[in-house]
């Protein structure tokens, strides 16, 4: 993977970049936001992409997004774990592109539904 700064609302975003399957399978897992912001993965075409915290040390916050960069689902304070102690998921829909970001920065960055995000360098 490798790290780039995106600008997303006037805020730079230190996010690491997953453009392959062993990278969208490894993730965020472990410490990994102890140096980043977060994860964008990048889908060579649109599919479902679910979810799954396996790894996952702390909450963090997910955005799907179409090929057009518009906010298609929004899921907030995800946490690793249910309170049961079983391996938290969610349920993904049709997107190009998914953000795992620290929680908290969607309420911060007041990201919306549908919204449209300019925030990609060319990758």
């Amino acid at each position: 993977m490798i790290l780039k700064n995106i600008e997303l609302k006037n805020t730079t975003l230190r996010i690491l970049i997953a453009k392959d399957i062993l990278e969208w399978k490894e993730g965020l897992k472990g410490s990994k936001l102890d140096h980043c912001d977060g994860l964008l993965i990048i889908f060579p075409d649109n599919r479902i992409a679910n979810i799954t915290m396996i790894g996952m040390r702390e909450p963090i916050d997910i955005i799907w997004l179409d090929e057009k960069r518009q906010i298609q689902k929004i899921t907030e304070k995800l946490e690793p774990l249910r309170e049961d102690g079983t391996i938290n998921k969610v349920a993904g829909v049709e997107c190009k592109y998914v953000l795992e970001i620290q929680s908290g920065k969607v309420k911060n960055l007041s990201l919306l539904l549908g919204e449209k995000l300019a925030m990609f360098p060319k990758l």
